[in-house]
């Protein structure tokens, strides 16, 4: 027995640094086709006497600028997440609170693209045991996905559904 549990433990070892590899990799890569952009557009800029041609290259700088900060934001959520020191305790979590205060936080983003977020979640209080920091996670993750997959002029609508069984499942409709 104490062999297989130290050989499960070296396969476990194993099979998290060859994860956090592949994480690595993929990470840097997905860093680099942003930064490439940002480069590519400021040249642009850079090299045009063309009022409209510099502020279309600008534009595509900010939007490039936009998906490397979400990408560094989602990288540091992943670390957060996966840190073993990260402190999952359940607590008692009001839902309805919780998704309102994310909706709020993201609706600067939802007005500069123009898109209608809205929050249908119930005046009425649901509580459950959660890590609340990690349901913001998944939250803000959620919207933000939605708001940036939306094209402009969109609706984004994020819902609490109780069934007749209490049950609620949490919806997020583009």
């Amino acid at each position: 027995p104490c062999v297989k549990a130290i050989n499960r433990l070296l396969g476990y070892h194993h099979d998290r640094h060859q994860q956090e590899r592949d994480f690595t990799a993929h990470a840097s890569h997905e860093l680099r086709t942003p930064l490439a952009g940002i480069r590519l557009q400021t040249e642009i800029a850079m090299a045009t006497d063309d009022p409209k041609k510099r502020e279309n290259a600008l534009k595509n700088v900010m939007k490039s600028i936009d998906r490397s900060t979400r990408l560094v934001e989602q990288l540091l959520a992943i670390s957060r997440l996966t840190n073993e020191k990260f402190d999952l305790t359940k607590e008692r979590v009001d839902l309805v609170s919780l998704l309102g205060g994310v909706v709020g936080h993201n609706m600067a983003a939802a007005e500069r693209k123009h898109i209608h977020l809205s929050f249908i979640g119930g005046e009425v209080p649901i509580f459950i045991e959660a890590s609340e920091e990690s349901l913001k996670i998944l939250a803000d993750n959620l919207i933000r996905n939605a708001l940036t997959y939306t094209p402009s002029a969109g609706e984004v609508k994020v819902m609490l559904i109780r069934d007749g069984q209490g049950q609620v499942s949490l919806v997020v409709e583009d």
